[in-house]
């Protein structure tokens, strides 16, 4: 059996970021097709109640959120690296600055442009979610400046790759691709025909976007949720690697609740294991997953105690 489960679905842009980063490496892996909206009964015992899409499990490893899922893939399969000639830290820095200014308006300029019937129960989540109404009347009010928003940031892109260079941190492709694709590609695959045409920008990155899209998705097997949470019952989690640098004024051991700083604000409670510079450690246990390790990165996530007495 592959190590690696990837929890995801077809039209979660975020997914297509961690299965081009599988492709990318060429593996094989197992898939878990989830639910577009909970609840997400074989999951959320493997999550603790974090709901964002994807979720990667190494056994009874939990991994939320891309930088800690693409850090863990590159530890366990480092060549082709996602972060080649050691440009880890300017890979991350550029893929969270394109995903914060380009993800908001590509799902707003998608639901602008969306003929499809409301679904009240998507509605209600995703209000829940982003904080704010995604329905059709509230979204096509918004659209200039979600086109205004993109254009710039697609502009960006454009520039830096007038030189010649076949991807943004030059001939290979790393992280940074990726996370600068996929915002794009969730435009290009459910904006319909109109996107492209109040997009202009994008017809200089068509290259770039070609070959970004051929890097493809690894090769995938189906897997049943059920068994991926038996997976975890079965296993153990693995010995913790991370330096254990406490955050201020917190101990190992205390029992805190780690929280998405931006979207999908659904606390995680659990105990704290580890607190190193780049990734927070909770331990958990389930009475269906059993004992689980949850890794978050430390960046676009806050950590406040769950008892009394000992916060920061």
């Amino acid at each position: 059996m592959p190590a690696v489960i990837l929890h995801q679905y077809a039209r979660s842009p975020f997914s297509e970021k961690v299965r081009l980063a599988l492709g990318l490496k060429a593996l094989d892996y197992h898939a878990v097709t989830i639910p577009a909206l909970p609840p997400r009964p074989d999951l959320m015992p493997l999550t603790g109640g974090y709901r964002r899409t994807p979720v990667l499990q190494v056994g009874a490893d939990i991994y939320c959120d891309t930088l800690a899922i693409l850090r863990q893939l590159e530890r366990m399969h480092p060549a082709p690296s996602l972060y080649p000639d050691g440009s880890e830290a300017v890979a991350t820095a550029l893929g969270l600055w394109i995903e914060r200014a380009s993800f908001v308006p590509a799902v707003g300029l998608v639901r602008a442009l969306s003929n499809a019937p409301p679904d009240p129960a998507m509605l209600k989540d995703r209000h829940a979610f982003f904080g704010f109404d995604i329905g059709k009347p509230a979204m096509l009010a918004q659209q200039p400046l979600f086109l205004q928003r993109l254009a710039a940031h697609i502009d960006w892109l454009s520039h830096m790759m007038r030189n010649g260079r076949h991807f943004l941190l030059g001939a290979g492709p790393s992280a940074a691709d990726l996370a600068a694709f996929h915002p794009l590609w969730f435009v290009r695959q459910n904006g319909g025909p109109c996107a492209g045409a109040l997009l202009p920008g994008l017809a200089p990155l068509r290259g770039w976007y070609d070959r970004v899209e051929a890097i493809g998705h690894g090769n995938p097997q189906a897997l049943q949720a059920s068994d991926a949470l038996g997976v975890a019952a079965g296993a153990e989690s693995a010995a913790l690697d991370e330096a254990p640098l406490e955050l201020p004024g917190f101990h190992l051991g205390d029992e805190v609740c780690v929280t998405p700083d931006d979207t999908g604000r659904d606390p995680v409670r659990g105990t704290l294991l580890a607190a190193s510079r780049d990734t927070i450690i909770l331990g958990r246990t389930d009475p269906l997953a059993g004992r689980i390790n949850l890794h978050f990165p430390r960046n676009g996530f806050d950590v406040v105690p769950l008892k009394k007495g000992r916060a920061p």
